[in-house]
């Protein structure tokens, strides 16, 4: 590849392609490109227009936003793949020769990027909603923009050449307008430009605050792939639970949820550091100088009055089970505060603790960062700048995860069959570990809380829900011994009172207050929840208005199809 010139300029765009809905074979009818540093507009009416714009005077490198790059980047590779484009694993920039792209899509289907070289012009291609995870219309109510995402008749026939109305144009530059403005706003607060996603962007920035030096020596390679795999399985998320006794029927209902649940934890709690010490300790009663994640094995049987707090998760998108006789000895791996909880929750027969790991620990480096962008967010709501309190709160809550990423990811090789873009996956990234324990041991101090305020509830006969940082309660529930607060930060807000509420399952969920229903639920579309009620909202109802994705020639099309609570 031609060495670049030290004053090459790297523009960046919001882009759109608008493309057609009724033919077997997709096209792009009409694509935008909105420089949001320039303010400069570009436009066409076919992706060979759009691979015209972005090659570019020979030197200018690009970097392109579509938000959803899954349904917009299906195009794109369509269109290289046809062309005689080879896919490459390097995610090296300076390694792709012409002709040549990488894509960064995992095999859960999430697409991070594609990077491509053009006439040797380096062109990255990103998702914006992974830093902006709300549709175009919410982006332009929530960074209160004069510009507001508009409408057209997406169905109507637009034949291959389709020249765009004025009304069609001014839609998709208002689209490309609005995402190009948030992105710049998210810079200027920021301070840089973003990374591939909020988590990492979030997490640069928590870099920055204690200093690379240090987060180096206290986080990076201090697990060996052995300690990773020990201790990985006892990694869980928020804890999610409906009480039986109240499934399904008719109540009035109150709930209270933590003011910023996880960005609390990290800020209040003490969290593990560097390379952890294997003991083999034949007692919980451990040295409060260190942190530890313990593994233990008995049969677990729940205590009569008690919640269930050990879960076991069906798929990634299924319910968590939890356990209420194991039947058997299991293992059971936590930090040693949710083993004790575990243990005044369960009886336990033959219980034998197997091992632990002792971790150093500190509570300074997350407080700084905490307290940046909680100070933002309080700015924010007193000068009522709505585009602050967004990212403030994404920063909030984007940096653990990464922490607990998987040590591999797999990622997709693309092909044509028959025309239609298919994907298999094909090579692993091992570059994904960061440190496990900080993720650990905040989603378990946070599931801890949650329990123990729950369980305050449940033994007044009147608790119905929860799930990670909420507790949902029949209407006049004693709420003494718990910290209420719509302001502090770690105390419980209270968020609903003498809503009417009807329960499914985890995550399915019916408010109705006053004449306002609010429907939770997971996978269900915005617009199927426009016809739900309390008449219809069952297990197995079936609703219209669900789009799905479909891979045709060209790219993917989404086709209507219907959704069913199950």
């Amino acid at each position: 590849m031609a060495k670049q010139e030290a004053n090459t300029r790297t523009r960046r765009f919001a882009c759109d392609f608008e493309t057609t809905t009724r033919n077997e074979e997709q096209c792009v009818w009409s694509f935008g490109a909105y420089d949001f540093t320039s303010g400069e507009y570009y436009k066409g009416i076919s992706i060979e227009d759009f691979f015209d714009f972005i090659e570019g005077e020979d030197g200018e490198e690009k970097i392109l936003y579509f938000h959803n790059l899954k349904f917009d980047g299906s195009y794109i590779l369509n269109w290289l793949l046809r062309n005689g484009y080879t896919q490459v694993e390097s995610e090296a920039r300076q390694k792709i020769k012409p002709y040549e792209f990488t894509a960064n899509v995992d095999e859960m289907g999430s697409w991070y990027s594609i990077n491509v070289n053009i006439g040797d012009v380096q062109v990255t291609i990103l998702d914006s909603l992974k830093l902006l995870p709300m549709s175009i219309a919410a982006i332009a109510d929530g960074f209160e923009l004069e510009i507001k995402k508009g409408s057209i008749d997406y169905n109507k026939e637009r034949p291959k050449g389709y020249i765009p109305t004025a009304e069609e144009a001014e839609y998709q530059y208002n689209d490309c307008w609005i995402l190009g403005n948030a992105l710049k706003k998210f810079e200027e607060i920021v301070g840089s430009k973003p990374k591939t996603t909020i988590a990492s962007t979030a997490l640069k920035d928590f870099k920055s605050i204690i200093g690379y030096k240090k987060f180096n020596e206290m986080y990076k390679n201090k697990l060996t792939d052995k300690i990773d795999n020990d201790i990985r399985t006892g990694y869980c998320g928020g804890l999610c639970y409906l009480n039986p006794d109240f499934k399904e029927q008719l109540l009035t209902v109150s709930s209270i949820d933590v003011n910023s649940m996880y960005p609390s934890i990290m800020y209040d709690y003490y969290l593990p550091y560097g390379t952890p010490t294997l003991i083999y300790p034949t007692s919980l009663e451990l040295d409060e100088d260190k942190l530890y994640i313990v593994k233990i094995n008995g049969r677990f049987i729940l205590k009569d009055g008690k919640l269930p707090c050990i879960q076991h998760k069906t798929s990634r998108y299924g319910k968590n089970k939890y356990v209420v006789d194991s039947e058997v000895n299991i293992d059971i791996i936590r930090p040693l505060e949710e083993v004790k909880l575990i243990l005044k929750h369960y009886e336990v027969k033959d219980l034998r603790i197997k091992y632990a790991y002792a971790f150093e620990k500190e509570n300074e480096n997350f407080k700084l960062y905490i307290q940046k962008w909680y100070d933002g967010k309080t700015k924010a709501k007193l000068e009522h700048n709505s585009s602050l309190k967004i990212i403030c709160k994404l920063f909030l809550n984007s940096c653990y995860g990464k922490f607990g990423a998987a040590q591999t990811t797999t990622k997709k090789q693309f092909y044509l069959n028959e025309g239609i873009l298919r994907g298999v996956d094909a090579y692993t990234d091992e570059d994904c570990m960061l440190y496990l324990p900080v993720a650990m041991f905040i989603t378990s101090y946070a599931r801890v809380k949650l329990v123990k305020t729950a369980q305050k509830i449940h033994e007044q006969g009147k608790f119905i829900y929860c799930d990670t940082d909420s507790v949902h309660f029949i209407d006049g529930a004693n709420l003494d011994g718990i910290e209420i607060s719509n302001t502090k930060l770690g105390a419980w807000d209270l968020e609903e009172s003498g809503v009417v509420g009807k329960y499914l399952r985890q995550k399915t969920y019916l408010h109705k207050d006053g004449d306002k229903y609010e429907c939770k639920c997971c996978g269900m579309p915005n617009e199927c929840k426009k016809h739900v009620n309390f008449d219809n909202f069952n297990i197995g109802e079936t609703f219209n208005g669900k789009l799905m994705y479909r891979q045709c020639k060209g790219g993917a099309k989404l086709v209507e199809t219907t959704f069913t609570i199950k």
